[in-house]
């Protein structure tokens, strides 16, 4: 039976749910549509930063690239290779002014000889390749000549101030420094045009960087030198770590493998770790998005990723990426109010509802008593309910004006009748009448014995088995169970409604009535219990005498 819920409840519980998800409805569509603004707005100011690096990159790439053909070209006019070639040391030192990323550039020969200019503002202390030495005062700039001619080989440092004026020259012993050993020289003369590295480490420093290198060959297709530039990571590293990103956004450059280039380090205590950006590089390499929203460490963040506009043997890709709440995170906090400001809208509604749940309920309930109180036939009482709706009013004048009609009626027929009238939903007509029935009656043989013999608990329960059986066969051959008398029955058969047949299903069931109790005897038998043996009578024309019945329509 399903639980029946009071009025109050119903109104309270219905007016809840629906503010409830109208409130539900408007906060989700809101945050919704406001999120979608707010994350294009993002993903647009991460394509923007992303743009901008590679546009910069590209401009320093290009600008790089021109660099050795220059310097190629000047070489070609003055050739020595040595500190006293006052022009190129001139114009090789020069070309820091106009590019001052560069770490370093490189002339260096088949035979192992080599020049090598240092800027001092981009590596960090280059001394020599044993950093043993401080640095003349005033110090900008400084060329080291590795000279292996003679056997033994020597290296000559000389330096020089901001002004390109020198400051001082030394001889140090020989490092065994090869350039031929190092990656843009063994990579130009491989590949026989201009050649990007991929990262290595610089001497004398050890920092990471990158060199571009073109070789530099005579008429005759032979090698004269190659000629390399340096650019330090470290200024990548600050130029990317220097773009506004959000609030907490970052910019990295990795490899095809996924490993970090720029920065060289991550401190893993940062919102965006290695775990984050290892996340974000899997999810490219699997589904070959540019720009899309993933998820690491229960966080969201934005991604943009894309190919580093230099060429090397290893692929790079300039990742960035934004924590989502950098842009959520007001919008965030402006839900939870919204979210508190419903609460209490609820809150508040729920009392008014309840209050005036109350006032509706109340009179219905009041009602309910009294019609209870009609069905019992207890019509003393005069009480009226006072309420300003109409239909509750409707309603109290009708049970007013029932309660007056049956105690006139009542003054004419018993209470009883009418307790069964009331019940039935059915009127009564003055008179009867006569049918023809077919009854059933069957009685226990020797019961009297059984109950002298066993516990009246035990006695019960056989009964209670017995006249399950009997019954359910007579119901299901459309008789009509009259009453139990002690140990025996009257069933019948058109009555109160006729049916087909009435004698047949009545000996049809008696017959079946017979068999089952068999199979109860035997039984009962193997359980060491009584046996019930039943005498059976039918009478196929009785004549029942009842009250004429209609039914109210």
């Amino acid at each position: 039976m399903v639980p029946k819920l009071k009025l109050r409840t119903q109104i309270l519980f219905v007016f809840l749910v629906l503010l409830a998800v109208s409130s539900v409805i408007t906060i989700s569509f809101t945050y919704a549509r406001n999120s979608g603004t707010i994350r294009k707005m993002a993903q647009d100011l991460i394509n923007a930063v992303k743009e901008l690096i590679v546009d910069k990159i590209s401009c320093m790439a290009k600008d790089l690239e021109r660099l050795p053909q220059m310097e190629m070209d000047y070489f070609n006019r003055y050739p020595s290779l040595s500190l006293e070639n006052k022009e190129l040391i001139f114009y090789f030192l020069d070309t820091f002014r106009y590019y001052p990323t560069l770490a370093a550039n490189h002339i260096a020969t088949p035979d192992g000889n080599a020049l090598i200019f240092f800027n001092l503002a981009v590596a960090d202390k280059p001394y020599s390749f044993t950093n043993t030495k401080t640095l003349p005062k005033g110090t900008s700039y400084a060329i080291v000549f590795v000279n292996r001619s003679g056997g033994t080989g020597k290296e000559v440092w000389a330096y020089y101030d901001e002004n390109l004026e020198p400051i001082s020259k030394e001889e140090i012993p020989f490092q065994g420094y090869d350039p031929r050993d190092r990656p843009w020289y063994i990579g130009a003369v491989k590949e026989g045009k201009l050649f990007w590295t991929d990262v290595f480490s610089y001497v004398p420093t050890g920092n990471p960087g990158i060199a571009i290198a073109m070789p530099v060959y005579n008429e005759k297709k032979e090698l004269i030198c190659v000629i390399a530039a340096d650019l330090s990571l470290h200024l990548f590293s600050l130029f990317m770590t220097n773009q506004s990103i959000g609030k907490t956004g970052k910019a990295f450059i990795l490899n095809e493998s996924g490993e970090l280039i720029i920065p060289t380090s991550i401190d893993t205590n940062t919102r965006i770790n290695h775990k984050v950006l290892s996340d974000a590089y899997s999810k490219f390499a699997k589904e070959k998005q540019s720009d899309f929203l993933f998820k690491s460490g229960g966080e969201k963040y934005l991604a943009a990723i894309h190919s580093f506009p230099l060429s090397f043997e290893n692929h790079w890709f300039i990742v960035i990426i934004d924590p989502l709440t950098d842009y959520f995170g007001e919008i965030i906090k402006t839900g939870h109010r919204v979210v508190l400001i419903s609460l209490l809208i609820l809150l508040v509604a729920g009392l008014l509802v309840i209050f005036f749940s109350r006032r509706i309920s109340a009179p219905i309930v009041a009602l309910s008593e009294e019609i209870n109180k009609i069905t019992r036939l207890d019509l003393e009482s005069d009480k009226r309910v006072k309420s300003n709706v109409q239909e509750i009013y409707l309603i109290d004048s009708s049970i007013a004006d029932m309660r007056i009609a049956l105690r006139s009626f009542s003054r004419y027929v018993p209470k009883e009748i009418v307790k069964e009238l009331l019940l039935r939903g059915q009127d009564i007509v003055v008179g009867g009448e006569m049918k023809f029935v077919t009854t059933l009656f069957a009685d226990l043989t020797g019961f009297t014995p059984i109950t002298e013999t066993y516990p009246i608990k035990t006695v019960n329960a056989l009964l209670a088995e017995y006249f399950d059986g009997l019954s359910k066969i007579i119901l299901a051959h459309q008789g009509n169970i009259d009453k139990y008398t002690g140990d025996g029955l009257m069933a019948m058969w058109g009555a109160p409604q006729p049916i087909e047949e009435p004698e047949e299903k009545a000996c049809t069931a008696a017959l079946l009535c017979q068999s089952w109790e068999s199979s109860l005897n035997r039984s009962r038998r193997e359980r060491n219990l009584p046996e019930f043996h039943t005498r059976f009578g039918i009478d196929i024309e009785g004549l029942l005498y009842r009250p004429s019945l209609q039914a109210l329509q």
